[in-house]
């Protein structure tokens, strides 16, 4: 007695089987339209100009230091302080604030 007979493959099913396997995956496969990539690149777009407006706005803001800036440092701020110079002269340090600085003590006995 046969209980499993195998396909025929002049019978085309299998054919049927893979090509609807394949529109099922093709139906999965997110698709980028026009609209969808257009909208990227306006997001895109808008995120530079963003940043770029940032960047501009800290760059003014942390070139010369003017007395309005100085009265938004706290009371204990290091920028408050004057210090003297390799040369002796007394030298603020509000000129650096809003930079990155390394203070080094250089003491010695």
């Amino acid at each position: 007695m046969l209980l499993w007979m195998p396909p025929n493959p002049a019978d085309g099913s299998d054919d049927d089987e893979k090509a609807v396997k394949l529109k099922r995956k093709k139906a999965r496969r997110p698709r980028m339209s026009v609209p969808n990539v257009f909208l990227s690149l306006v997001v895109l777009a808008v995120v530079a100009l963003v940043t770029m407006a940032h960047m501009r706005h800290i760059s003014k803001s942390s070139g010369g230091a003017s007395l309005s800036s100085q009265s938004r440092l706290p009371s204990n701020s290091i920028y408050r302080l004057a210090v003297p110079n390799i040369v002796g002269e007394m030298t603020s340090l509000h000129q650096y604030a809003g930079q990155v600085t390394l203070v080094v003590n250089t003491a010695c006995l």
